[in-house]
């Protein structure tokens, strides 16, 4: 995601800026102080104590799943990093990746959702896995949805 961030930013535009992008983020220091919580052995930390290769495993690994998700385009030949529509609009609404990879999937199986699909979908986001409904609220919450919601049924089907 943040990735994404530097890529709709312009700050990255390919492999080799990301990787030096990567060396002033937290997480570079943390790998340097502690490589071993972050799967690096000790043997690759000696052999290089910058941890550039593993620094740029790491990035394309990221651009390969936001290529996957087209939330970039990478090119892999030429390593260029190119932002697209969708990576665009996650990057403006905070919209995690793994939420757009679940729409992807979703809106994938569904050649014509109607209202209550797309809620549904929605809803699916990661970035409501935190959300819960306060107990003294669940009485009204079913009322609310029995007398206003036309997608209850709808809803229950999904």
């Amino acid at each position: 995601d943040h990735l994404n961030a530097e890529v709709v930013g312009g700050t990255v535009t390919n492999i080799q800026e990301a990787v030096t992008w990567l060396v002033y983020t937290y997480l570079y220091v943390r790998m340097c102080r502690n490589p071993i919580a972050y799967g690096i052995s000790a043997d690759q930390h000696d052999d290089n104590p910058m941890l550039r290769e593993r620094s740029k495993e790491l990035i394309e690994g990221a651009a390969k799943e936001l290529d996957m998700h087209r939330m970039l385009r990478y090119d892999r030949a030429s390593g260029n990093l190119a932002v697209t529509d969708l990576g665009w609009v996650a990057s403006h609404f905070y919209t995690r990746s793994e939420s757009i990879a679940t729409f992807n999937e979703m809106l994938a199986n569904l050649p014509d959702p109607n209202d209550a699909d797309l809620c549904h979908i929605i809803c699916c986001a990661q970035e409501f896995e935190n959300v819960r409904v306060r107990a003294e609220e669940l009485r009204e919450v079913d009322d609310l949805k029995k007398k206003s919601c036309a997608y209850a049924d709808a809803a229950l089907r999904l």
